[in-house]
Order: C-alpha cells, then structure tokens, then sequence
C-alpha cells in the first residue's frame, strides 16, 4: 500500500485547474464566449434574475441581467472581486454547488462589471471609453453587466 506525505500534495491555482479540466465545468473541453456567459446566467437566474442576454460585440462578450444578483445569496459577499476570483459555496444552486461567476476570469483577457455607478475591474483593462460608449448604447440599461474579452488561447 502507498502512503502519501505533505510533499506528495500539489496545490493548483484554481484558474490553472479549470482550464485544465474545463470539461469538468462546462461538458466539453470546448469553450467559447457564450459558454462563459451562461456560466455566469446560472447564479443570476437562480437568485432571481427574469431578464438575461449575452451579446457579443467587437471582441467583448456582455453577460446582462436585470438585476444586480451578485449580493443575493444567503452566503453574503463583502466585495465584487471575491464573486469572480475563486469559487464560493451557494447554496441556493443546490449541492456541491459554487458560484460560477468564478469561471468567468480562468477564460478572459480582461473582464469588468457595472451596476449602476459601480463600475469594478476584475482583469486586465477596461473597454476604451468610445467602444465601451458605444457598447453601452447597444445593449442599453441593466441592473448588472459583466463584460469580458473571451481569450480564445486559453
């Protein structure tokens, strides 16, 4: 029988575990922009979002929800990043269930999010101010947005 020491257990950056095992996350180790963005429907949804859409505009992709669910779970959440950088229980997905917003930054470039005046970098940088004007006329008004250039060598 093998007996395993400390020294035997590799610690692995849960960005770099995803795109290692994306099929785990996603079904398929194929991962587009759109996959993104329904990873990050499911906890909208589940915390009341009725009003969603994922655009694809230029090189950005736009997660769209009519409210801002980020603050809703019973499990409260003290600040944007946290939602987005590494996994977090949530129990209203069921069992075993984490925050899939946290897939989201493993497959981007550059990411934001924006809820009313609270516009949050998460990676990377922002839209240019004239794109990102002209996103915003297209997509129009939203309780929350998260925003991501989808980075197709990940």
């Amino acid at each position: 029988m093998s007996t395993y020491s400390e020294d035997d257990i590799k610690t692995v950056k849960w960005d770099e575990g995803v795109l290692k095992r994306r099929e785990m996350y996603f079904g398929d180790k194929t991962v587009d922009g759109v996959d993104i963005g329904e990873s990050i429907k499911f906890p909208a949804v589940t915390l009341g979002a009725k009003n969603t859409k994922i655009l694809e505009l230029g090189e950005w992709f736009y997660f769209c929800s009519d409210i801002d669910w980020l603050f809703l779970s019973e499990l409260e959440v003290a600040e944007v990043n946290r939602v987005f950088n590494r996994p977090l229980p949530f129990p209203e997905g069921g069992v075993n269930s984490f925050r899939t917003e946290s897939l989201c930054l493993p497959f981007s470039t550059d990411a934001f999010t924006i809820a009313g005046n609270d516009k949050v970098l998460l990676k990377g940088v922002f839209p240019q101010e004239e794109e990102f004007k002209e996103h915003v006329r297209e997509i129009g008004e939203w309780g929350r947005i998260v925003g991501f250039k989808f980075d197709k060598n990940a």
